[in-house]
């Protein structure tokens, strides 16, 4: 299971902390936030705010041991249960928030 600390800004993997620099922290808050879909290149490097540099992130979140499956062609997912700690939503980056949500909501 990969938990993840919005506010706090920490991830655990399977209980053990991970250290992740705030662009792969940010990267792994957008798939973790939408867990259930698969999000393309295009769609994490927009709502994480990392243009042209996702793959590159996402190869060294994987040598950290997060758990960031691909599905060819398609995009990038989360591949454990994800755990999200509960937080006001004043105390997140309101606009990653937001988003993620308008994504959720499209089709």
């Amino acid at each position: 299971m990969i938990t993840v600390d919005l506010v706090g800004r920490k991830t655990t993997l399977k209980g053990e902390g991970v250290h992740l620099t705030p662009t792969e922290f940010r990267i792994v808050a957008v798939l973790c936030l939408n867990h259930e879909r698969v999000l393309t290149t295009g769609e994490v490097e927009q709502l994480a705010d990392v243009y042209g540099e996702a793959t590159w992130h996402i190869v060294n979140l994987r040598k950290k041991g997060i758990p960031i499956g691909n599905k060819f062609g398609h995009g990038y997912t989360i591949t454990e249960p994800v755990e999200l700690t509960p937080c006001p939503v004043s105390s997140v980056r309101r606009s990653l928030l937001d988003r993620c949500a308008i994504l959720a909501a499209s089709p």
